[in-house]
């Protein structure tokens, strides 16, 4: 059997039958939400009856009980705030939680979101020139040298970190000292999934009239645009926050959703259009745009600044075409991680040309740009490599000046003289076999008539971390395909039964396609029964 995109495509023919049938009956779920779960080794009743609350009962996330204090003071004494966020949906709505708190108990507040353009962070210049005695930084901070500094800066970051900043209140998960066992938790939380935790451990200790299950909208939208794996804590986020957004709480997303002529939105639908508009914002324009849409409780400016956002995205796709074809063209030989660079390429885009060249090569990729005498630039990276380590292995060796991230993404500065070095080192520490079997686990058999009625409404969001069913249809006749820009619609019979599929992002394997011939295909089932065409073989 060979797979058209070199596949090894393995099912697990030993299931338990009689395992299977009782997860069936006391779940009340399809016989493919159930073998989801045992091919992926999944404890049922933590899947299916998660509880966000379950996981606040006794928190041990470091130095929370700190800043809950401290704001807890600036609360009930009216202290004006500083809040100091990042540019990106995750530190845009971070920004936007602790706004919503602060409003609804009176205080005065500022908050700082640089453009991109001026670069990732908050120099500790830039903190001491603010009024305001308490500052806290969200999604970024925990590479800070604080010396000599008379503010009360608390951080919630969820960055890789090579050293603790010493600050009044450092949460981050990443944190060295302390016992790494207690952080579990909370390791792979986005930085808005951390800044919930800290509200309601502040409303519950102030006994504050405020509803934090509304910012769970923010915290799955987060979530999602940071891609961060949907297990545990987060897919309760994801889970629970869709419900939130697809009750049209927020004024501003439910304006943008609606002018996108979206109805239902799942967690793939939120990563492939709404997160792309609010991240427009920062890329190319001003973060404060999102800041605005999310906060607003007017209908017509929400109207006017959904649009803008829609309008930068649309601009940012045509800018990013431009760019992805000229890094395209620096990877006719990639190596076990790829290096792409261009002096004028621009600074809000190089995050998404790496996420694609990633994709493409599935090998983790850095993205350059020039800025003064330094190249700066982003990194994604497959599961193979923790580029938020790499990073920081970088920095450490003294091949990369400043730079930070998590397991999938990062970002970095490294001096012109060191851009050799640093090339040679990167090569030199990714440990990737580029020979492994690239293997596919299927999760279910059915006919190409039955793929329709297949029901995966237990057992999504759908993401990083847990990605949607596959399924096997067998013996299909691939009778045509058309190209949809980079996409193909493929029209498939079986016995008289004929169904149309997409493949997405196919473009290049069109001219191997088997017109006419009989086929197996792999598809995936997503939520409200969408299903694309992932593989084929002959």
């Amino acid at each position: 059997m060979t797979s058209l995109k070199e596949n090894k495509w393995i099912f697990n023919n030993k299931l338990d039958l009689t395992a299977l049938k009782l997860i069936t009956e006391t779940y009340d779920i399809s016989e493919l939400e159930a073998q989801f779960i045992v091919n992926r080794k999944l404890d049922p009743e933590k899947f299916f009856n998660g509880r966000i609350s379950h996981y606040l009962k006794d928190v041990t996330l470091a130095d929370v009980d700190k800043l809950v204090e401290r704001l807890a003071v600036a609360i009930k004494t009216k202290e004006r705030v500083a809040i100091l966020g990042d540019y990106d949906v995750d530190g845009i709505t971070s920004t936007v939680m602790l706004i919503s708190l602060f409003r609804h108990c009176n205080i005065d507040y500022k908050y700082v979101i640089p453009n991109r353009s001026d670069g990732y962070g908050h120099s500790l210049a830039q903190i001491n020139k603010l009024d305001e005695k308490l500052v806290i930084m969200l999604d970024c901070g925990s590479s800070l040298e604080v010396t000599n500094c008379a503010k009360d800066i608390c951080i919630i970051d969820h960055h890789q970190v090579s050293k603790n900043p010493d600050v009044c209140a450092f949460v981050n998960p990443y944190r060295f000292d302390v016992n790494p066992i207690e952080q579990e938790n909370y390791r792979g939380l986005c930085t808005a999934g951390l800044v919930f935790i800290v509200i309601v451990q502040l409303v519950q200790k102030l006994n504050l009239d405020f509803d934090f299950k509304l910012l769970l909208d923010l915290v799955a939208l987060a979530t999602i645009g940071d891609c961060m794996e949907l297990i545990n804590l987060n897919r309760d986020y994801v889970k629970y926050g869709l419900q939130v957004i697809n009750s049209r709480k927020r004024l501003g997303l439910k304006f943008l959703i609606d002018n996108l002529g979206l109805r239902y939105m799942s967690a793939s639908q939120m990563a492939f259009y709404v997160c792309p508009c609010i991240n427009a914002a920062g890329r190319i324009s001003s973060p404060d745009l999102a800041v605005k849409l999310l906060c607003t409780q007017d209908i017509q400016e929400a109207h006017k600044l959904s649009r803008t956002l829609i309008g930068l995205n649309e601009r940012r796709k045509m800018l990013e075409k431009e760019c992805l074809q000229e890094a395209l063209k620096q990877t006719s030989n990639p190596d076990k991680c790829i290096i792409v660079k261009n002096s004028e390429w621009n600074a809000g885009l190089v995050g998404i040309i790496a996420g694609k060249i990633k994709d493409k090569f599935e090998l983790p990729t850095f993205v350059l740009y020039k800025k003064g005498d330094l190249w700066k630039g982003s990194a994604r990276s497959t599961n193979c490599v923790n580029i938020g380590v790499l990073i920081n292995k970088c920095i450490l060796n003294g091949v990369a000046l400043e730079g930070g991230g998590h397991r999938a993404a990062g970002g970095i500065s490294i001096p012109s003289d060191k851009l050799e070095e640093f090339i040679i080192f990167v090569q030199r520490e990714v440990k990737i076999d580029t020979k492994l079997d690239k293997t596919v686990i299927i999760d279910y058999e059915c006919q190409l008539d039955e793929v329709q009625s297949i029901s995966v409404d237990k057992i999504h969001p759908f993401g990083i971390g847990n990605k949607s069913p596959v399924v096997v249809i067998k013996d299909v006749v691939l009778e045509n395909a058309v190209l949809y820009k980079e996409h193909i619609r493929m029209l498939l019979n079986r016995n008289g039964f004929k169904l149309s599929l997409f493949a997405f992002n196919w473009f290049d394997l069109y001219h191997k396609l088997p017109i006419g011939q009989k086929v197996d295909i792999l598809v995936t089932i997503q939520e409200n029964n969408n299903f694309f065409l992932i593989d084929m073989s002959d």
